[in-house]
């Protein structure tokens, strides 16, 4: 343990002064302190570290600068990496954010996404099918959703439509359809062979000359949408009549559907010499949603034994 030399009476502070042989005695007091007593043991605290003097040199300070600046490259470095970081991380979860299928298109099945109850509720039926469907057909079947059809419906409502055959296609008409390709007005037919089946939409009207149609402007319940239509004209009957024998496109099955339930429907004929609009009747109306669910019953192949 550390120790150091007595200088002082450790009773009054005075002075030590020699007594006999190596002792000291208090010049104050007159306590006698033996050698042994000279020796104070003292805490590792207490004693009194040498300070050092340290020098720098012009070496020293230019090396002290090159190693701060090294230090505050690093440290810009880093911030520069992790505030990229930070940005690529929320432009990705903005990515994630702005389109939720991408997260979600690794746990569940993506053709689900985005669609309403009834188009999944169509979904989970194509396993009633009673044919492979393709993809044609289930893309067609999901515009399709809100027609309801079973077996036993489809059965009846096939029954009573109006077949015409052909070289190859067989036609479905309902019976309320002109058999006059010259009557006025707008119907559903079918185009049905063993492999396929096609929707077709007919338009014909008829007036004191020809107006040349270039589009159509179906209108239900105020809601108008126009589709582009190649008219063929020709003159019967000492009347200019407009004919377009129509394809019918899975984007254009929710306009059918409208026009079938609306209170109000219209189609207006656009044409370079003007326009000529005719009404939709309920019996047309009618008409059209048993055609539509007679389409949708054979696209599920509910004509198959």
């Amino acid at each position: 343990m550390p120790t150091h030399e007595l200088k002082k009476c450790q009773n009054c502070g005075g002075g030590l002064v020699p007594a006999s042989g190596t002792d000291l005695r208090c010049a104050y007091c007159g306590t006698l302190y033996t050698a042994s007593e000279l020796e104070v043991p003292v805490s590792v605290e207490s004693v009194e570290q040498p300070q050092s003097t340290v020098r720098v040199t012009k070496d020293d300070n230019e090396q002290l600068k090159k190693g701060c600046a090294f230090a505050f490259l690093f440290g810009a470095i880093i911030l520069a990496i992790c505030a990229e970081t930070n940005e690529s991380t929320h432009w990705a979860e903005g990515l994630f954010v702005s389109n939720p299928t991408l997260s979600e298109v690794n746990i569940t099945d993506s053709s689900k996404l985005q669609q309403n109850p009834v188009e999944m509720e169509v979904e989970d039926k194509f396993e009633n099918a009673r044919v492979v469907l393709t993809d044609e057909d289930k893309a067609a079947l999901r515009k399709l959703a809100s027609i309801e059809v079973d077996v036993a419906n489809f059965r009846k409502l096939y029954r009573k439509t109006r077949k015409e055959k052909g070289d190859v296609f067989n036609y479905l008409f309902d019976k309320s359809s002109p058999r006059d390709d010259y009557s006025e007005g707008v119907y559903l037919y079918i185009s049905k062979s063993d492999s396929y089946n096609f929707l077709k939409l007919q338009l014909t009207h008829g007036a004191d000359k020809w107006i040349f149609t270039e589009n159509v402007t179906f209108n239900a319940d105020g809601k108008k949408i126009n589709l582009q239509m190649k008219f063929s004209q020709e003159r019967v009957k000492r009347k200019d009549w407009e004919d377009c024998d129509y394809n019918v496109r899975d984007e254009d099955l929710p306009v059918l559907i409208g026009l079938a339930g609306a209170k109000s429907a219209t189609i207006t004929f656009n044409g370079k010499n003007g326009t000529y609009t005719i009404n939709i009747t309920p019996t047309q109306q009618s008409a059209f949603r048993k055609m539509l669910q007679i389409y949708k019953g054979l696209l599920l192949g509910y004509d198959k034994d």
